[in-house]
């Protein structure tokens, strides 16, 4: 917390003289929740993803509110994604008997230590036996319930609002992931697959992509498409081929026999819930949100800016 002034900039923001300040101050109030991450019995702000077990425990100022610690709830997402994200599949969580626990969109409850504090003491980052075998570099929010899942907010440490999960020596910086800004071509009316590169990808992928047609180009990968329930066969949406994925590229064999000639958008998203019909009459395609309990649409969601182009004599190429 403390008192805040600010500076206006008309525009020229390299010159540092179009900077000027304004008048009065701008109160902020720590936060009355707050996480502390620990390796052992050390408090930390960042980890390495090759450690194997680290803690997450919650704290609440007294009096600051009311709410029974026995419905606190968290969950660790990439900051990209928001806290409407569910865990990252890359980090595990087990109760107190050593059992997995699954965000199934209502958070991880943990283990209360009095009546304003929660710990979750069994959080696993680096497996072995998983494929990827350890967590993605990035900032993690902690996000936090008092609601048992109903509501979600990122709570910072006490210096810092995010959790660094940082590489090992000698790994690159790059983030995991599908490379973006890719181009793609592809024989109208007739099938191929489609081979997209990337990082440190994970061999047991489920995720998916789909096109969205060229009278949807002025849309994000997370627009909401009108239609009747039938379409979705305006759309062509395919699975990894998990026989082929590399941790380089994935490949996605896609049938384009009902595809008119033109330039698709490419929308890539890891799947955590089913793909299905919205309202009724409407079909949400990797979603700018991301899925909790109570919508049918995907989670984890990475918008994918690439095209496709389909025109005559040519074959699917990378």
């Amino acid at each position: 917390g403390g008192q805040f002034r600010i500076c206006y900039n008309p525009g020229r923001l390299i010159d540092r003289y179009s900077w000027h300040l304004l008048p009065g101050t701008i109160s902020a109030h720590r936060s009355p929740v707050t996480f502390t991450a620990m390796v052992g019995t050390t408090a930390v702000t960042t980890i390495p993803r090759s450690t194997t077990t680290f803690k997450i425990h919650v704290e609440r100022t007294p009096f600051a509110s009311y709410t029974d610690v026995e419905n606190w709830r968290v969950r660790l997402v990439k900051d990209q994604y928001g806290c409407g994200a569910r865990t990252e599949k890359t980090i595990g969580f087990q109760d107190a008997g050593g059992t997995a626990q699954t965000d199934a969109g209502q958070g991880i409850p943990g283990v209360a230590d009095g009546v304003d504090k929660v710990k979750w003491d069994s959080i696993t980052c680096f497996d072995a036996a998983n494929t990827p075998a350890a967590c993605d570099v990035g900032s993690y929010l902690v996000c936090f319930s008092e609601d048992s899942g109903a509501t979600f907010q990122s709570v910072p440490s006490a210096t810092e609002n995010h959790l660094m999960v940082t590489r090992l020596d000698g790994e690159t910086t790059q983030a995991a992931g599908l490379y973006t800004y890719w181009s793609f071509s592809a024989r109208a009316g007739q099938t191929g697959t489609l081979e997209a590169p990337g990082h440190s990808l994970s061999t047991g992928s489920t995720g998916k992509i789909t096109l969205l047609p060229p009278a949807s180009n002025s849309r994000t990968c997370g627009a909401v498409v009108a239609g009747t329930a039938t379409a979705e066969t305006a759309f062509v949406t395919a699975a990894v081929a998990s026989t082929t994925a590399t941790s380089i590229a994935y490949s996605f064999p896609l049938d384009l026999t009902k595809l008119a000639q033109g330039q698709y958008k490419v929308c890539y998203c890891e799947e955590r819930s089913t793909l299905s019909a919205a309202a009724g009459v409407s079909y949400t395609y990797f979603p700018e949100k991301t899925d909790d309990s109570t919508d049918n649409t995907w989670a984890k969601l990475t918008t994918f800016p690439t095209t496709l182009s389909t025109q005559a004599g040519t074959t699917v190429t990378d």
